[in-house]
This record gives C-alpha cells, sequence and structure tokens, in this order.
C-alpha cells in the first residue's frame, strides 16, 4: 500500500507539471497572437527620433501632406549642374531606420554631382514631421507624398526611387503601385518582414512579427522598368541572402534587374567600403538623363 501511495504521488506530480507546461504553452501563444493582432512587433521595429536635423546647405525646406492629412518635414536638393528652375530627373530618398534624415544624407549626397535632383524626407513620427501611427501601410502614405510632391515640380523630369534599408521596403511597394517611377534601387534592404526579423531577433521574431505587405510584393508590379539591387556581403543587420531572394522574385517577373555584392559591405557602411556602390547608384540614375526630359513634353 505504501509504494501504491507514493506512485499515485509521483503520477500526481507529472500530470501537474504537464498541465503547467500546457498553461505555458497556451499563454505563450496568445502572447504572440496579441503582438500580431496589436501590431506591437512592427511598432518596435521603428526607431524613429525627434531630434530636430539642421538643414544642410543648400538643401530646400518643403512641408508635404499625406492623405490621411500629416504634415511631413523633407529637404530637395537641386541638381549641382542646374539653375532654379532647370527641368533634371529626381530621385526619392527613402531613408533607413533610426535618428532622423539629417543622419542618412551620406547615403544620397553623391548623387546631385551627376546631375540628378534629390528629395528627402522624414516619416511620419521622425525628426519634424507630425506624429503618427507607424505601420509599414501608414509609412507608404509617406513615400506616396514625396513623390506626389515631386510630380507638381516644374524642374522635375523623369523620377527614380532610391530606398535604404527600411527605405527599400516601401521603395519597392511605392514603385509597384505608381507606374510614374521610372526606376528603383534599393541599398541593403530585406526581401520580407518576417525575414529581416529573423535576422535581428532569430526564431522568436518571425513569430511576433506580421506577414504582409512585404518588398517583395511590389516587385511583379514593376513591369520592364529596371531594378538594381545592391547588398554588402557582411551586413550584420540585414543578411545578404535578401539580395538575391529579391533578385530571383524580379527574374521571375520579367524585370529588368542587376544585382550587385560589394565584398566586405557593411549595413551602414557599404559605400565607403566599396567604391562601386556609389557608382552603379550614380550610374543608375544618371542614365535618366537620356530619358524625356519632362513629363509635360
Amino acid at each position: 500500500m505504501i509504494q501504491s501511495s507514493s506512485a499515485g504521488r509521483d503520477q500526481t506530480g507529472v500530470f501537474s507539471v504537464w498541465r503547467t507546461a500546457r498553461l505555458f504553452v497556451v499563454v505563450a501563444l496568445l502572447g504572440v497572437l496579441v503582438f500580431r493582432l496589436f501590431g506591437f512587433a512592427e511598432r518596435m521595429a521603428y526607431l524613429p527620433s525627434r531630434d530636430e536635423p539642421v538643414t544642410p546647405q543648400g538643401a530646400e525646406d518643403l512641408w508635404l501632406t499625406t492623405s490621411d492629412g500629416l504634415r511631413l518635414h523633407a529637404w530637395f536638393f537641386r541638381a549641382s549642374d542646374a539653375e532654379p528652375g532647370q527641368v533634371r530627373p529626381a530621385v526619392l530618398h527613402l531613408h533607413g531606420n533610426a535618428g532622423t534624415m539629417g543622419n542618412h544624407t551620406g547615403f544620397s549626397e553623391f548623387l546631385p554631382r551627376r546631375s540628378v535632383h534629390v528629395m528627402m524626407l522624414d516619416y511620419r513620427g521622425y525628426g519634424k514631421s507630425d506624429p503618427g501611427r507607424l505601420r509599414r501601410d501608414a509609412v507608404l502614405l509617406d513615400a506616396h507624398a514625396g513623390l506626389d510632391a515631386l510630380l507638381t515640380r516644374d524642374d522635375v523630369g523623369p523620377i527614380g526611387v532610391y530606398g535604404v534599408s527600411l527605405g527599400g521596403a516601401f521603395a519597392l511597394k511605392l514603385a509597384g503601385e505608381r507606374e510614374e517611377i521610372d526606376r528603383v534601387a534599393t541599398l541593403s534592404t530585406f526581401s520580407t518582414w518576417r525575414g529581416a526579423s529573423q535576422d535581428l531577433f532569430p526564431v522568436l521574431g518571425p513569430l511576433l512579427m506580421p506577414g504582409g505587405w512585404d518588398p517583395i510584393d511590389g516587385i511583379e508590379g514593376l513591369g520592364d522598368r529596371p531594378y538594381l539591387i545592391v547588398h554588402g556581403d557582411d551586413d550584420e543587420v540585414l543578411d545578404a541572402r535578401h539580395a538575391p531572394i529579391l533578385r530571383d522574385a524580379a527574374q521571375k517577373a520579367g524585370v529588368d534587374v542587376t544585382m550587385v555584392i560589394i565584398e566586405d559591405g557593411r549595413h551602414n557602411t557599404t559605400l565607403e567600403t566599396g567604391p562601386k556602390a556609389k557608382t552603379v547608384i550614380e550610374d543608375f540614375f544618371a542614365a535618366m538623363r537620356s530619358e524625356t526630359p519632362s513629363r509635360s513634353e
């Protein structure tokens, strides 16, 4: 009888542990569901700063209005060889995460020297721009506002969009939705949101990050417009594996795609590590000079 009683207690203990484990799993799954439904994981993916960026010399301060009524701060850099009002191709530079556009001018400051105008903007919640809901569908509205502003200018000819890191996600989606864009280039960009979260937070990241609105989804809408992919092979933030994923999707869709991998290039220093990176980006957008000089002609 004593042995039987001991065995019963052991069995009860096992069941208790099993019930606790099941409860833990259920709570964890509910937590994942809540994080996805309420967008907590995506909200945490943005790293805005409310510092007010100092306008660089020669930049034109602009204020844009989004379709949902927010005001965004933007800069317009005129092509170095252009007088005020002279038509040149323009590039909409959608910057990467963290800080403000003032921290990201180095990724495009070389383009005006190649006879190309450049516009940058701070997304909602960044810099001087109005605060707003930081979600991928909302931030995409900011990218649309930047393009709309360029389309109203008389000094702008063909328009390209250039997305760096996080900005590349919106550059591809924007180009896939807007035929006014002539071409698109991405630097150090991810293919899917869950893929990016896997790089940043292995295993847990993809479970918490909601899917959909992925950069790769915009590629099919590019049609025959050129697409340039640049990535460093030593990127410590967003793995270089994303570049061939984007390239393969573009090739499958029949897009005119070029991929350039920079040896030893890291996430924020690829342009400095490999001079070829700047050259291919410059050449890619400068090629718009040979196209229609003005959309109105």
